[in-house]
């Protein structure tokens, strides 16, 4: 039976390393149709830094007019005066076609104290956007903070792998903490123990491409013990729930 699948964690547009070739939309979509996943939320890929404005002009530009693709911008506080008032960022990106943004604090030089990052997360609550958030860039100590701080704030967690003890505490205490397969989130069962703990609702499917073969995720949820109804939900039902609730 065919599981409709929304990755929404994939990057393109840039070089894991500097010295590596550039990773292109059409091998983004070429490992989508390899794999069957009908849409991917897609941020832009940096090797070193990068200059923000112009790797989201980037992404825009090569995800118009493609409804295979869901660009996932990064977003950075206003504070220094060099970007829009974070309530105009969050609105452009939206009309953009964004339905999902990320933020990378410490390579980006801000930290998320409320003086500096508290307008950036009203934003996002606001408009009901999502933020995707790595573990290696937001730890998750960071996310328990914020999600404590700012109620609605809605954070889509990538996860390093061993972290069933931490995070599945948190997903049954705040109502808008989510997690992506894929990657690192591949534990022992890591799907069955969703279903049974009843957050499988909170679940998204994710590969991690370019970094993960992105076979894995397909794998873990093609194969895990759990019902069919929950394997539709973690392919694309729960995203597609949660991405049709962002204000336009």
């Amino acid at each position: 039976m065919k599981i409709k699948l929304i990755d929404v964690h994939a990057a393109f547009g840039g070089a894991l390393i500097p010295s590596a070739p550039w990773v292109t939309k059409k091998e983004m979509l070429g490992e989508m149709k390899r794999l069957a996943v009908s849409k991917a939320v897609v941020r832009p890929l940096f090797a070193q830094g990068g200059d923000v404005v112009v790797a989201n002009q980037r992404l825009f530009r090569d995800c118009a007019g493609d409804p295979r693709l869901i660009p996932c911008p990064l977003m950075i506080p206003s504070g220094a005066g060099d970007l829009p008032p974070e309530e105009k960022q969050a609105a452009r990106f939206i009309k953009q076609g964004a339905r999902m943004v990320w933020i990378r604090p410490g390579t980006d030089r801000y930290n998320l104290t409320e003086v500096v990052s508290g307008r950036m997360f009203n934003a996002l609550i606001g408009r009901c956007l999502p933020v995707l958030c790595l573990m290696d860039l937001v730890p998750l100590a960071d996310m328990d903070m914020l999600l404590r701080r700012h109620t609605g704030l809605r954070i889509i967690a990538v996860i390093g792998y061993g972290q069933l003890r931490v995070v599945l505490p948190m997903l049954k205490a705040y109502p808008d903490f989510y997690l992506a397969t894929g990657l690192s989130a591949a534990d022992h069962n890591f799907l069955p123990a969703m279903e049974q703990a009843g957050v499988i609702h909170k679940i998204f499917f994710g590969t991690g491409f370019p970094v993960a073969e992105a076979m894995m995720a397909i794998t873990q949820l093609m194969y895990a013990d759990i019902s069919e109804k929950s394997r539709r939900a973690v392919g694309a039902g729960n995203i597609i729930r949660l991405l049709d609730e962002v204000k336009q």
